[in-house]
């Protein structure tokens, strides 16, 4: 009865969305409410749904601390739940996280004008701070006139933010449960609405699962699942999952009576988003699923057993094995004929510019020019957007200068993430590098707002432990000079 009341949550998520998959897909296949003329509306129900179950799981959570509901309207809840918004909402249309994470600013600064109080700058934002004067350094030397690249305001607004508040790490650690128990329901609505789809388009679920399927003359598949959401790239969406997974993470590893994340919880999260990943046909996505879970999987054995570097070993065996008795199934699917292009008119471009780039944001510009006077490079009917690869792109836009200062932002996070033991810091980073390789997530708002999102509360959750030093205004103003 514990066991079953510690997942209560879980197996409940669990078997309705088993039970939903296996209505659409076997007992109802050829309903009428089953087709194109209902997408739509099926759609706009999966909204409500997920919108209702948000705002049951932040009740609930309320609730195990508080007896009465109108205590919830004070302005400290009022900031934790546009935190969580900001967050939750950031896997959403990109302008609605944007307008999310206004919100969370604007409280922010409800609660400094209440407490005049501001604390302590975290030296590692400073490392951002580059990042941005890079950028705004750039925009005045990209040939054109000068305009403020307006992305990288969120490098700089949301630090000071968080500067303007300070919560006990009990606060957080209940904040992030929140957000991963959330997440873990968008995960289970998108598979009910991907199984809708696959029985709409009368498509193969192998096929869709292992290569990159057409459905209905559709190349981008995914589109099709996240139609609900409102928003569909894999990409970032994959970001916030697995954001999301590292925070289940480590809830997991802290077991706190109030945040408590079990086990089951944890395997039903990972099964979820890998089979997720699959459908969004997302090969980054999938690859950072995996080896997050195993790093973090070894990261836990440390901490407990003695055997986990045989474990390590065996997981490596296991998944080589795998893979190449299972390649064939996934040949069409790990191909990718316009990032190889888009990284071969990069490299030449760079050696041709090598000091100096095209400045902020014109990456495209130097894309279509590279593929004008190249002879032997195959056309693509892709329109070019960026390199579609952090490191290249930087040296694309500000020449050699712009991949060492990446180089130097990049190592001063990690080295900060491991001077502070922070699991949290270690993974995001982990993941976004992995993405870096194949996605510019700094490049783009959507990436942008995405990582400083996450980056900022989880180096908040570090700082939850120490007492952070404060100026209180109301001091200065108090201070009167002698007479």
């Amino acid at each position: 009865m514990l066991l079953l009341r510690k997942n209560i949550f879980v197996l409940s998520v669990s078997l309705i969305t088993v039970i939903a998959i296996l209505l659409i897909r076997y007992l109802f296949p050829e309903s009428s409410y089953i087709s194109k003329a209902y997408l739509t509306s099926t759609a706009g129900l999966l909204q409500v749904i997920f919108l209702l179950i948000f705002l049951a799981i932040g009740l609930a959570d309320f609730l195990k601390t508080n007896n009465q509901i109108k205590d919830l309207f004070t302005l400290k809840n009022a900031l934790i739940v546009s935190i969580i918004v900001s967050i939750v909402l950031s896997i959403t249309k990109p302008s609605i996280g944007y307008y999310a994470s206004g919100v969370f600013v604007f409280f922010a600064l409800l609660n400094f004008i209440k407490e005049k109080k501001i604390y302590a700058f975290n030296k590692v934002y400073f490392f951002l701070i580059a990042y941005a004067l890079l950028q705004i350094i750039g925009a005045c030397f990209n040939g054109s006139k000068f305009h403020f690249p307006e992305k990288v305001y969120s490098f700089l607004i949301f630090p000071l933010a968080y500067c303007l508040f300070d919560f006990g790490k009990q606060t957080y650690l209940r904040l992030l449960r929140v957000v991963f128990r959330v997440l873990f329901i968008f995960i289970c609505i998108t598979l009910v609405f991907w199984i809708y789809n696959v029985n709409v388009y009368d498509a193969s679920l192998k096929s869709w699962l292992t290569t990159k399927l057409a459905v209905d003359g559709l190349y981008n598949t995914y589109a099709l699942i996240g139609v609900w959401s409102m928003y569909e790239h894999p990409t970032y969406i994959s970001l916030v999952l697995l954001s999301g997974l590292v925070a289940g993470f480590y809830l997991y590893f802290k077991k706190d009576k109030l945040a408590y994340v079990s086990f089951w919880e944890m395997v039903a999260y990972s099964v979820s988003l890998l089979i997720l990943e699959l459908a969004y046909e997302s090969r980054v996505g999938l690859v950072s699923a995996v080896l997050l879970i195993a790093v973090s999987l070894f990261y836990y054995m440390k901490l407990k057993s003695s055997y986990y570097k045989l474990t390590f070993f065996a997981v490596i065996l296991f998944g080589c094995g795998f893979f190449l008795i299972k390649s064939n199934r996934f040949d069409v699917m790990l191909s990718d004929n316009v990032r190889k292009v888009d990284y071969t008119l990069a490299v030449n471009y760079i050696e041709d510019h090598l000091w100096w780039g095209t400045g902020t944001g014109k990456q495209h510009e130097a894309l279509e020019y590279q593929e004008k006077i190249m002879k032997d490079i195959p056309k693509s009917i892709n329109k070019k957007t960026y390199v579609h690869n952090q490191f290249l792109g930087e040296t694309v836009q500000f020449g050699i200068s712009g991949f060492v200062v990446l180089l130097v932002v990049v190592s001063g996070l990690v080295f900060y993430s491991f001077k502070s033991r922070s699991y949290l810091l270690q993974m995001l980073l982990f993941v976004y590098i992995l993405f870096m390789l194949v996605e510019e997530p700094l490049y783009v708002q959507p990436g942008i707002t995405r990582f400083i999102v996450f980056f900022s509360l989880f180096v908040a959750v570090g700082e939850a432990n120490a007492d952070r030093k404060y100026v209180d205004l109301r001091q200065w103003f108090s201070k009167r000079k002698p007479s």
